[in-house]
């Protein structure tokens, strides 16, 4: 018998994240006050042009197009919001987190970290398995996939080519099982590996135990 530990909903394993909700951003308390951010009131996104799953924060002291209002000033709360839906409804990868209501809080939440480069904080989150094909139909693609069964059940996480890894001989046996194929574009052979360890631990985290097919938990980070 295991014991599987509460984890309050209000916690966090970072003190400076963005969270996403169904009405947009809310940025921590001590990343607001940390980063002297109390009186700005205004805050823009962007995306990163090589890499999908990582997008930037800016807070220009002045208006402009390209503004959202952060919602939530106050002397003595640091917390800040803002409603950026427009935002979140046109990038597939934020929305898709945005309407996914099995994530909970903590997943929900995203490290924040600056920029020099760019005088901007920015913030990742890993692939949320937003594609998806039948394998009489599978992609020529290297990405992070993983395997449901007739109960749409997850039964595989991996990563590498999406076509050529479903031909695996080592999956011969089983692999009759798979109805339906999850996955993400990942091009970075080190970034596949990160983050199908974290998947694979979020799986654990979330079910009690690796999918049925996974002998462990992929590259140790």
């Amino acid at each position: 018998m295991g014991v599987k530990i509460f984890v309050p909903p209000h916690t966090s394993k970072f003190d400076h994240y963005l969270s996403i909700s169904s009405q947009g951003f809310g940025f921590s308390a001590k990343f607001i006050k940390d980063n002297n951010l109390g009186k700005n009131k205004f805050v823009q996104f962007g995306e990163d042009t090589e890499n999908k799953f990582k997008f930037y924060v800016g807070f220009p002291e002045n208006n402009s197009e390209s503004c959202f209002e952060l919602q939530g000033h106050s002397k003595k709360n640091f917390n800040r919001t803002v409603k950026a839906g427009f935002f979140i409804n046109s990038n597939d990868i934020l929305k898709e987190i945005k309407n996914d209501k099995s994530l909970t809080a903590q997943q929900r939440r995203f490290n924040l970290e600056y920029d020099k480069n760019n005088s901007m904080y920015f913030f990742q989150v890993i692939p949320n398995f937003e594609s998806s094909c039948s394998p009489e139909n599978l992609d020529d693609v290297q990405c992070i996939y993983r395997y449901l069964n007739n109960d749409n059940n997850i039964i595989y996480i991996g990563i590498g080519n999406l076509k050529k890894r479903f031909k695996a001989p080592e999956k011969s046996s089983w692999i009759s099982e798979v109805k339906k194929i999850e996955y993400s574009l990942v091009e970075d052979k080190n970034a596949r590996e990160k983050f199908e360890n974290i998947s694979l631990k979020a799986h654990v985290s979330k079910y009690g135990q690796k999918p049925i097919y996974n002998k462990n938990l992929g590259k140790k980070f």
